[in-house]
């Protein structure tokens, strides 16, 4: 029984946590600058299984791993004009860093793309 040919070259456009207008903002009032690393990454299958093409389930499958490491970053906005609330509590920016890593390899089984992450439980 043959299996159907799959392709699990992939490109990975944009990858991040939290609200994009907060990210803009921090980077634009904070002096920061947010790296979203595994934007524009590109994984093409015929470089770790040349020539063979991926079936559905065999002995010539790509398995890849992405690992991210999340943190939760916390920005107080306390300049002078920022806004307050009723509590007379400066707006609190709330952004999400990574560090990635990955893992790819021909593999027994069935094809798969797997997004793995440790959320951090201390916030900066």
């Amino acid at each position: 029984m043959s299996g159907h040919k799959m392709d699990f070259t992939h490109k990975i456009n944009h990858l991040s946590f939290g609200e994009l207008q907060d990210i803009k903002y921090i980077e634009n009032n904070f002096n920061e600058k947010f790296n979203f690393e595994l934007d524009g990454r590109k994984t093409d299958q015929e470089k770790f299984l040349p020539g063979v093409g991926s079936m559905f389930m065999g002995p010539d499958a790509l398995s890849v791993n992405y690992f991210l490491e999340i943190s939760q970053v916390d920005y107080v906005d306390n300049t002078s004009g920022s806004a307050e609330n009723e509590k007379g509590e400066h707006q609190i920016y709330e952004a999400f860093r990574f560090r990635s890593s990955q893992t790819i390899k021909p593999d027994q089984g069935m094809p798969a793309i797997f997004f793995r992450y440790e959320l951090s439980p201390i916030r900066i």
